[in-house]
């Protein structure tokens, strides 16, 4: 698991504390982490910085994490994405051969992001 340290991580949230405290967590656990409140800072990020993990809510200002996750597919094939989402099961029917996608339910607890994470990370 130590090769995963220092790894860079987006959030993508519209809920600023949400977003603020999964950062923070991530951060106490030595990743980088960058934050973004909607699809189009996201994508902004994504063409910026090389992510190693990516947590999507999907429900979102602009778009949905579904059409989100599509766009980011289209530039990269591998990166790990992480649905956070009350949605997980509709998600999780839509999206059935990707292994690099994990989905979660919302709220969840933060020891179960953490390990969906380090699983994906480490796959």
């Amino acid at each position: 698991m130590a090769a995963c340290r220092k790894s860079e991580i987006l959030i993508v949230e519209d809920v600023n504390d949400i977003r603020e405290m999964l950062c923070e967590f991530f951060m106490t656990h030595d990743f980088r982490c960058s934050g973004a409140e909607n699809g189009k800072r996201a994508m902004e990020l994504f063409a910026e910085k090389k992510f190693s993990l990516i947590f999507l809510n999907y429900e979102l200002p602009d778009t949905n994490g579904y059409e989100l996750y599509k766009m980011i597919r289209e530039n990269n094939k591998t990166v790990p994405i992480i649905f956070h989402t009350p949605h997980y099961k509709a998600m999780r029917n839509k999206i059935k051969n990707d292994r690099k996608v994990g989905f979660i339910d919302k709220p969840t607890l933060l020891t179960t992001l953490y390990d969906t994470a380090m699983k994906l990370l480490n796959n």
